[in-house]
């Protein structure tokens, strides 16, 4: 059975949207969640077998396909959820993806990104259907794929 697994990053933005400061909800005058939109890159390798065999791109994430929710202490970030739908295109195959990622990124004591854990759902219009779990630790630099579904490998 051949495994494809999907690696995914979105870019998040600096600076919190202004306009969107009305979805605060006050915790605390130290604690508060967020909730903002983003733009940014899409990236996924297509992993079979331990090989990479494919690469989906999408180099312009719109406002309407993300959707964040973040949780800050005293001005900096503790975590922060990304909600991701997009479609993008296989350059390989012409395949063309359904992409329902959510990850959800923890931040250290310093507001640096300390770990990120993903779920990948993905569906392709030729068949490929594809869910991944995955794990990064930011200091040692590691992704562990925990878990990884692709049924149809055995029907091809």
């Amino acid at each position: 059975m051949a495994v494809i697994s999907l690696v995914a990053g979105c870019n998040k933005t600096e600076e919190f949207p202004e306009g969107n400061m009305t979805d605060n909800q006050l915790k605390s005058a130290e604690s508060r969640t967020i909730n903002f939109q983003m733009t940014g890159e899409y990236y996924t390798p297509v992993i079979c077998d331990g090989e990479t065999v494919d690469f989906l791109y999408l180099s312009e994430v719109a406002d309407q396909k993300t959707h964040i929710t973040a949780h800050l202490n005293s001005g900096q970030f503790v975590w922060m959820i990304v909600h991701c739908k997009l479609t993008i295109t296989s350059e390989l195959t012409g395949e063309t993806f359904k992409i329902n990622d959510q990850t959800k990124v923890t931040f250290d004591e310093n507001g640096e990104y300390d770990a990120f854990t993903m779920h990948i759902h993905a569906k392709g219009d030729k068949g490929t259907h594809v869910i991944m779990f995955l794990e990064f630790d930011w200091a040692s630099q590691t992704l562990e794929f925990p878990k990884g579904v692709c049924p149809q490998d055995g029907d091809k």
